[in-house]
């Protein structure tokens, strides 16, 4: 080195050479960076193949577990492509659609469903107070319903759709009118003592025309006849009427 070169020419060839300098420097930076990454990928690729055979054998587990069940991972997968298929199709996106515009509708559903826990205890509380007052009765509310539904299934097994409809006529007619039961009462209480009186004995008491003449003199024989001369009159009055039926 000549020591008696001008300080000027040393300090422009340190000035040359200092950009070199700086890119050598970068340069083993990026060495060093690369380095520390290429050992991690080292690391990384010695630790795949364990986490790749765990992996594998938690799949094959999966596969046996699914196909133990009837329906393998193929035919899964093959129904969720169903199901996405369908779910993308446009009778579904416009269902989609209705059901979004009706969102405010929803959530009055919604509340009314939110209160279902209470009323089903308010109506299930009415039906055990409605059962221990009938307990109290003594009806037995279980063997109510049961031969109540007996009597049906049973009814409806016999009747048929005609009869059904001449029931209801009968259901509609004067006949079930209070004061008509009222007479089909009497008049069954009549023949019960009547039968008890005349029929039940060995040698029933007979009558004839004169007897017939005698009883016309009876109070009873004669608001019986007076009833039935006032059912005659009605009678006729209603046979001359047109019948609404």
């Amino acid at each position: 080195m000549n020591t008696n070169e001008p300080p000027v020419g040393r300090g422009l060839r340190e000035s040359n050479c200092q950009p070199g300098v700086d890119v050598l420097a970068r340069l083993l930076e990026r060495v060093e960076h690369i380095d520390r990454v290429v050992s991690r990928l080292e690391r990384l690729a010695d630790e795949a193949p364990p986490l790749v055979a765990t992996a594998v054998d938690a799949l094959d587990e999966s596969c046996r577990t699914l196909a133990a069940t009837g329906a393998g991972p193929d035919e899964r997968l093959g129904r969720l492509l169903r199901f996405a298929g369908r779910l993308t199709d446009d009778d579904t996106f416009r269902a989609i659609d209705r059901l979004l515009d009706r969102a405010g509708q929803l959530d009055g559903v919604m509340s009314t469903v939110d209160r279902f826990p209470g009323l089903l205890a308010v109506v299930v509380d009415t039906l055990d107070e409605y059962a221990a007052t009938l307990a109290k009765q003594g009806i037995d509310v279980e063997t109510s319903l049961r031969q109540g539904l007996h009597a049906l299934l049973w009814l409806g097994n016999r009747v048929s759709e005609a009869e059904l409809e001449r029931l209801g006529i009968l259901l509609r007619s004067d006949v079930l009118e209070p004061h008509a039961l009222a007479v089909v009462g009497k008049t069954g209480r009549a023949l019960a003592t009547c039968h008890e009186n005349t029929c039940s004995t060995r040698t029933p008491d007979q009558i004839g025309p004169v007897g017939l003449i005698r009883a016309l003199g009876d109070p009873d024989v004669r608001r019986s006849l007076s009833f039935l001369v006032q059912v005659a009159r009605c009678f006729g009055q209603n046979l001359a009427t047109p019948s609404d039926d």
